[in-house]
C-alpha cells in the first residue's frame, strides 16, 4: 500500500480518497498519516472511524479527515421513526463478526449506549460469520 501512495515522482499520490470498509479504510488512513498524504473518508461511522485507528473519541488527525454521519446521529433518527409506532420499543439488531460489527456493539462507542441513552431497547441476537456459509435454501 505504501508503494501505491508513495509511488514515482510522477506517478505520486497527492490525496487518497477512501470510503468504507472496516480493514480497508483504517489502513488506508494511517498509511496517508504516516507519509504525510492528505485523506479524505466517508460513508463509516465516525465513531467507528476513531475507534478502529486506536484513537479517542474527538482525536484529530494531522493528514486525514473523516466526514460521515455517527452513531448518534443514526440512533436520533431511529429513535424519531420508533417514536411514530405505538407498542414495544425494542429492536433486534444483527451485525457480522467482524471489525465493524464489533464496533457497533461496542459497550462505550458502540450503537447499544447511544439507544439506551434514548430510551430505546435492543436485542443483539450475537455476531454472525460473514461470509455466511450456511444460508442455502
Amino acid at each position: 500500500m505504501r508503494d501505491a501512495v508513495r509511488g514515482s515522482r510522477s506517478d505520486q499520490a497527492h490525496v487518497v480518497l477512501t470510503m468504507s470498509g472496516a480493514q480497508v479504510l483504517p489502513a488506508v488512513a494511517d498509511t496517508c498519516d504516516e507519509l504525510r498524504v492528505p485523506c479524505p473518508s466517508t460513508t463509516f461511522p465516525r465513531q467507528a472511524h476513531v475507534h478502529s485507528r486506536g484513537a479517542d473519541p474527538g482525536h484529530s488527525f494531522r493528514w486525514t479527515y473523516h466526514f460521515a454521519w455517527g452513531l448518534d446521529d443514526i440512533v436520533t433518527i431511529y429513535a424519531g421513526m420508533r417514536k411514530q409506532r405505538d407498542g414495544p420499543h425494542i429492536a433486534g439488531c444483527l451485525w457480522n463478526d467482524d471489525l465493524q460489527g464489533s464496533l457497533l456493539r461496542h459497550h462505550e462507542y458502540g450503537f447499544a449506549p447511544v439507544a439506551s441513552a434514548r430510551g430505546r431497547s435492543l436485542a443483539d441476537l450475537g455476531p454472525y460469520r460473514e461470509p455466511a456459509d450456511d444460508c442455502g435454501p
